[in-house]
């Protein structure tokens, strides 16, 4: 059976702030960015570590989230 581990990535745009959790364990307590393009090479560089988005959201006060899985070998 195949077993998979998570990476949840939150955003408050407002702050171009990043916390990062990889299966409720906190890897990365922020990183800044300039601006959303840099948010944007971080996320796509998630998928080139074979990380893949299964959902994203955001809610009214401006926060996003991202969820990613990936299999565990």
């Amino acid at each position: 059976m195949q077993k998979w581990e998570y990476l949840q990535i939150h955003v408050e745009s407002s702050k171009t702030r990043l916390l990062a959790s990889v299966s409720g364990n906190e890897v990365d307590d922020k990183k800044e960015f300039a601006d959303l393009t840099g948010l944007m090479r971080f996320l796509n560089s998630l998928g080139a570590e074979g990380w893949e988005m299964v959902n994203a959201d955001r809610n009214e006060y401006g926060f996003q989230n991202y969820f990613f899985k990936r299999p565990i070998e």
